[in-house]
């Protein structure tokens, strides 16, 4: 919301996209002003916005926390063959269940979305997050 409102968007579209992302089915009143307290950031290109000092800390956030998914993805798919065959199991079996861990994460992943798309986003949020949790215990 924050990038329409700062890039002058219509207030029409603004309204319709809030509309959504809240879930009512009426839309805000066109007629509405939004504001934001932040300056459009200046940069030379679209592409060095993410690099201003505004963004800096977020983006080094999120830069470590999706290369700290990668590892532990990197982790699991060398680590979990080896600890399976190490459990007696076949070959042919081990390449199954790893091929099923990483097939097994994309199908979950885009079922949750689906899901949490087509329900109240806020409320389904916390337990989807906390199923995965709860199951390793």
């Amino acid at each position: 919301m924050r990038f329409l409102v700062v890039n002058d968007y219509p207030a029409r579209r603004i309204a319709k996209t809030l509309s959504r992302v809240v879930g009512v089915d009426e839309p805000f009143s066109a007629a509405t002003r939004y504001t934001v307290s932040e300056q459009k950031v200046q940069s030379k290109t679209k592409a060095q916005t993410p690099l201003t000092r505004a963004f800096r800390g977020i983006n080094l956030s999120l830069w470590a926390t999706y290369f700290m998914g990668l590892m532990v993805t990197y982790l699991l798919s060398g680590w979990l063959p080896i600890l399976i065959m190490d459990a007696g199991l076949s070959i042919e079996r081990v390449a199954s269940i790893t091929a099923l861990f990483q097939l097994g994460g994309t199908v979950g992943t885009l079922v949750v979305g689906c899901l949490v798309d087509r329900w109240a986003r806020i409320r389904r949020l916390p337990p989807t997050s906390a199923a995965p949790s709860s199951s390793c215990c």
